[in-house]
């Protein structure tokens, strides 16, 4: 399993490159966002260096319930990069965050329509959700 999230991880600090986040001591590179999937679900965000290191800079909770359904799109950030959107499969909502300074404030949480959300995209100012059932 902790293949598939260093996997994943890679895709998504690819995706991410020109996200702007901050990194004690060396220019960052961007940012990585990746889900807990806990039963008190959380987004963890790591700092990406030049060379490719990933550091912890932070844990925010999306107030949901995370699942055991593992998905490559269950956090999405927006096109201009200010606001990111992570499944929680658990609790069947959509959490929002506002990005910040390389900070995550939580905004709202959405019902995704369904049961176990394990992906969302963003269309222009649209977000849309796949459910598993």
């Amino acid at each position: 399993m902790s293949r598939v999230i260093l996997t994943c991880m890679a895709l998504v600090a690819l995706l991410l490159g020109p996200a702007s986040v901050a990194a004690a001591g060396e220019a960052s590179a961007g940012a990585v966002y990746t889900l807990t999937n806990t039963a008190s679900n959380a987004v963890n965000v790591y700092d990406r260096s030049a060379s490719g290191e990933l550091t912890l800079s932070g844990t925010f909770p999306t107030g949901g319930i995370g699942g055991s359904l593992g998905s490559q799109g269950a956090v999405v950030t927006s096109a201009n990069g200010h606001w990111l959107y992570a499944v929680d499969a658990g609790s069947n909502d959509i959490a929002a965050f506002r990005i910040a300074n390389g900070d995550l404030v939580l905004t709202d949480r959405v019902s995704s329509g369904g049961t176990q959300p394990v992906s969302v995209t963003t269309s222009h100012d649209l977000v849309y959700v796949v459910n598993a059932a």
